[in-house]
């Protein structure tokens, strides 16, 4: 087992560059975020740690806006999906009836190619008589 003593009062006077991960975090314990800056891009559990050292250090207003600020963040990643969803349901459906549509269409040409009765057509794609009218003009 290995023990390392690091002081910090000496390790602020030497002043170093937060290069490395030690210096990083030792750079945290003593409070200078102004070195950490770059590191946090690199470095994604110091910017977590950061951020938690920020919220842990907010007084009863500050944490009340937080929180009602993260759970309208949340309630409004839930309302997007959800719209999402609904949105996509309705294209599909839509989507279906145009295309039951169409291939209804589609088979009503080819029964009238064929010289069956228009009543027959009507009840075998369900179209209304103006549309197959419509194809029969065609």
């Amino acid at each position: 087992m290995e023990m390392h003593f690091i002081e910090l009062p000496k390790f602020i006077k030497k002043n170093p560059e937060a290069r490395t991960k030690l210096e990083q975090w030792l750079w945290l314990i003593v409070g200078r975020e102004d070195k950490l800056e770059m590191a946090k891009k690199e470095n994604k559990k110091l910017e977590k740690a950061m951020e938690i050292i920020k919220q842990m250090s907010m007084n009863t207003e500050e944490w009340e806006r937080f929180t009602s600020r993260q759970k309208a963040i949340i309630n409004y990643n839930s309302g997007i999906l959800q719209a999402k969803e609904d949105g996509e349901k309705i294209g599909i459906q839509k989507g279906e009836k145009i295309g039951i549509k169409k291939r209804n269409i589609e088979i009503a040409k080819e029964l009238l190619k064929l010289g069956i009765k228009t009543e027959d057509i009507l009840k075998a794609t369900g179209l209304q008589m103006q549309e197959l009218e419509k194809l029969k003009e065609n």
